[in-house]
């Protein structure tokens, strides 16, 4: 990017009291594009409010955001500063095309990290003059588990008069107190019924198990309530099994609605907004959501049944191993090798340490006392005595 780029005018709203955020260089950034990332934080002095938000109870789980700029010059301008925040945070835009419909151009976004995780997609058509940057769940993850969170795209679309057409807030439920079944009684009693206007939808399309849905597609709002517990299959010991229930309400820029940038400050807000009656009362009780406690359960539920299966295939062969050999040290080595099974490989904002930290602070036991437990369970659960599938 030129410095000329960079030294174009601001639109200041506020009046800068600090100096301008450190460049973090985690990923060899170039001076360049640290440049870029000073401009990002000077835009984000400039445009977000001056105090830090509460701890929202709340996460953005998707989002879909579009820039229209006549000049090509402003769409490489915006281009160069999405792909250098994403860097910063830990997504790479990769050499791999995007699915492409209404662009000519187009890459995937991936984690920087070991886990390797697709984070959405980055598209644009010059001659069209619109560029979309779509961050699918992981791709959240990353801005959520970020010092800044939301901030800097916020800035961006003040700036650059972007808009969002797409977006997913999520709440989860660990008490299963509002569950589906809390959901349907909810609906038949009309809670979810807008002021004015018609009543929503309910499962409008295929419906999956374990899933609720209401509202269409083709609408401003819509909802999916799903067994969170089902999709991850907990085991039985798992503390949420059969719990777990997570909220979606999803806004789409459709029949004239217009997404605020500012319900990347304040989703609890918006999420209580679209169906105030239930949602009220949800947000009261739910816990707030926490990226790294997310993974962190999943990866240990994950790598869990990961070893239950190694431990069915190949727990005879390493038990007649050590035998033979009469070493446990001996067998251990050759059963072992270097590297981490896909289910265990974790994001770059959550270490090892942290996991069990998660995991014990969220399951009330230690660690290795929750993963053994787990581990049993879903052996039991998948394999008889006799060694086959139950």
């Amino acid at each position: 990017m030129k410095s000329t780029e960079l030294n174009k005018p601001f639109i200041p709203t506020q009046i800068t009291t600090g100096s301008y955020l450190q460049t973090v260089n985690h990923y060899n950034v170039s001076i360049n594009e640290a440049s870029s990332y000073d401009y990002i934080g000077y835009l984000v002095q400039t445009h977000c409010p001056e105090k830090s938000q509460e701890k929202m109870i709340s996460n953005i789980d998707l989002i879909k955001v579009v820039f229209h700029k006549k000049s090509a010059e402003k769409i490489k301008q915006i281009k160069a500063l999405l792909v250098v925040y994403l860097r910063q945070i830990g997504i790479a835009v990769s050499t791999k095309k995007a699915t492409l419909r209404h662009h000519q151009n187009g890459n995937k976004l991936f984690s920087l990290d070991e886990a390797h995780s697709g984070c959405g997609s980055i598209k644009w058509d010059i001659e069209k003059g619109i560029i979309q940057l779509w961050l699918s769940g992981n791709g959240c993850q990353y801005v959520s588990a970020s010092l800044q969170k939301w901030q800097p795209i916020y800035a961006l679309l003040k700036q650059y008069a972007g808009k969002i057409t797409e977006l997913d807030i999520a709440v989860d439920d660990y008490s299963g107190k509002f569950n589906l079944r809390y959901l349907q009684k909810a609906y038949s009693a009309g809670d979810y019924n807008p002021v004015k206007g018609a009543r929503p939808v309910r499962n409008p399309k295929e419906k999956h198990k374990g899933t609720e849905y209401l509202g269409s597609s083709d609408s401003a709002k819509s909802l999916c309530a799903y067994e969170k517990w089902r999709e991850l299959k907990l085991a039985k010991a798992h503390p949420f099994y059969g719990l777990w229930t997570r909220h979606e309400v999803t806004l789409r820029r459709k029949n004239n609605h217009v997404i605020s940038e500012d319900v990347l400050l304040k989703p609890d807000d918006y999420f209580v907004g679209a169906y105030p009656k239930v949602h009220k009362r949800i947000i009261k009780t739910a816990t707030p959501r926490c990226p790294k406690r997310e993974v962190a359960l999943e990866r240990t539920n994950s790598f869990s049944r990961t070893v239950a299966s190694a431990r069915h295939q190949y727990g005879p062969t390493f038990g007649s191993c050590l035998k033979l050999l009469g070493d446990n040290e001996a067998a251990s080595t050759l059963f072992s090798r270097e590297g981490s099974p896909k289910s265990l490989k974790l994001p770059k904002f959550l270490d090892e340490v942290a996991l069990k930290e998660s995991v014990s602070e969220y399951c009330g036991t230690t660690f290795n006392e929750h993963f053994v437990e787990l581990v049993l369970s879903h052996d039991k659960s998948k394999f008889s005595s006799s060694g086959r599938r139950a």
